[in-house]
C-alpha cells in the first residue's frame, strides 16, 4: 500500500460483520439479507480461515489469498494486519452486533427493548416501547406493571398507580402489580395503602421476599418494631443472601437497643454487598452509640466514598468528629451536609447542641 499501512480487505471485514449479524438476528432477518451477503458454510470456520490466510478477495468465491504489500511487510505490519482480523472475528465469537438494530416486531420484542432501555436509564424510551407492546397485546398485566414502574421512576406516581390498577383489573392474582402499587403508594406517603397492598401480595405469594422486606421497613418506621422484625426475619429465611433485609433488620435491632445484633446484621449486609453505602452509614451510627467514634468515622467515610452526595453520612461523621473534639473537621462536614440537603440543618443543630452540652459537662471539675 502506498502509505505503508496494513489494512484488512474491506470485503472480508464486511463479510465477518454479516456473519456476526447472522449469528445473532432472527431467521427472518437472515432471509432478508441480499443474496450477495448471505453466509454460506460454517461461520466460525470462515472467520478462522480468513484470519489464517487473510484476504477474502471475492464475496461470491471461496478463494482466499494472502495480502499483497508494496515492499516487504514489517513484523509490526503483519501483527497489525492480524489484529484487525481478530477484532472482526471477535464479533462472531462474542456476539457483538454492529449491524443497525432491527426494529421490534412483536409485543415481546418491544417489552425486551423497553426493559433494556429502562436499565440504562432511558425511561422515556422504555415507556414508549411499553406503549407499543400494550397496543399489540393489551391483555398482559406484566407490561402495564413494567410501564408503571418506569413512570414511578420518573416520579409520575399517579400515572404509575393507574397502570398498576389496570394490571390488577386484567389479572386480580398478579401479585407483582400489588407489590409495585404498594411501593408507589409508599413513595407518595400513603403507608396505610402500601401496607394493604403488601398484605395482598404476600397472601398471593407467601414467598415474596421483597414484599416482606418493604412491609417490615414500613412497620419499623411506624414504630411497630416486633412486627417489623418478624417480616425481616421471614425475608432473610426465604433468601439468606438478600443484603437489604439485613440492613433493614439492623435498623430495627438498633432501635430495639440490640446494638451488637445490629452491627452483626450490617456486617452481613456489607459482606454480601461491599458497595452498600447505607449499611456502612447505619453501622457507623450504631458504633457511635457504643462509644466507638473512630470506628464510626471510618464507616461514615466509607459511605461517603461510595456515595459522594450522601448528605446524612457527612452529618453523622461531623457529629462523631465533634464528640472527639475535632471541631474544625466537624464544621466542614456540617457545611457540606447542609449544602447537599438543607433539611439536615435542624437535625445537625439539635444533635450538635446536645454533644456540646455533654462536652461541657465532662469538662466541669
Amino acid at each position: 500500500m502506498a502509505d505503508g499501512r496494513i489494512s484488512m480487505s474491506g470485503s472480508v471485514f464486511t463479510r465477518l460483520l454479516v456473519v456476526a449479524r447472522w449469528r445473532f438476528t432472527s431467521a427472518a432477518s437472515i432471509r432478508s439479507l441480499p443474496p450477495s451477503q448471505e453466509f454460506q458454510g460454517d461461520d466460525l470456520s470462515f472467520a478462522l480461515t480468513a484470519c489464517g490466510n487473510m484476504v477474502f478477495t471475492d464475496s461470491k468465491s471461496e478463494t482466499f489469498s494472502r495480502p499483497s504489500y508494496d515492499g516487504h511487510p514489517s513484523l509490526a505490519e503483519e501483527l497489525m494486519h492480524r489484529i484487525y482480523c481478530l477484532a472482526a472475528t471477535l464479533l462472531v465469537l462474542t456476539g457483538i452486533v454492529v449491524a443497525q438494530e432491527s426494529e421490534p416486531q412483536t409485543a415481546a420484542d418491544y417489552v425486551n427493548r423497553g426493559v433494556a432501555r429502562q436499565k440504562k436509564g432511558d425511561l422515556d424510551g422504555a415507556i414508549a416501547d411499553f406503549n407499543q407492546a400494550i397496543a399489540l397485546n393489551p391483555s398482559d398485566p406484566a407490561t402495564y406493571t413494567r410501564r408503571g414502574a418506569a413512570k414511578a421512576d420518573k416520579r409520575d406516581f399517579d400515572g404509575a398507580l393507574a397502570d398498576f390498577n389496570t394490571a390488577i383489573s386484567v389479572n386480580p392474582n398478579y401479585y407483582q402489580a400489588f407489590y409495585n402499587r404498594g411501593v408507589a403508594r409508599n413513595r407518595k406517603g400513603d403507608q396505610d395503602g402500601a401496607l394493604a397492598d403488601f398484605n395482598i401480595a404476600i397472601t398471593l405469594n407467601p414467598k415474596y421476599v421483597e414484599a416482606y422486606n418493604v412491609r417490615g421497613s414500613i412497620r419499623s418506621q411506624r414504630g411497630n418494631l416486633d412486627s417489623a422484625l418478624e417480616d425481616l426475619d421471614k425475608a432473610i429465611a426465604l433468601n439468606p443472601n438478600f443484603y437489604q433485609a439485613y440492613t433493614d433488620r439492623g435498623i430495627v435491632r438498633n432501635n430495639k437497643g440490640d446494638l451488637d445484633g445490629a452491627i452483626e446484621d450490617y456486617d452481613k449486609a456489607i459482606a454480601l454487598n461491599p458497595n452498600a453505602a447505607y449499611a456502612y452509614n447505619n453501622r457507623g451510627n450504631t458504633k457511635g452509640k457504643k462509644g466507638d467514634n473512630d470506628g464510626a468515622i471510618a464507616d461514615f467515610t466509607k459511605a461517603i466514598w461510595l456515595l459522594p452526595n450522601f448528605g446524612a453520612a457527612y452529618a453523622n461523621r461531623g457529629l462523631a468528629e465533634l464528640d472527639k473534639g475535632m471541631d474544625r473537621e466537624a464544621e466542614q462536614d456540617f457545611q457540606r451536609a447542609i449544602e447537599l440537603s438543607a433539611r439536615l440543618k435542624p437535625f445537625i443543630e439539635k444533635e450538635a447542641g446536645q454533644i456540646r452540652q455533654k462536652r461541657a459537662a465532662r469538662q466541669k471539675p
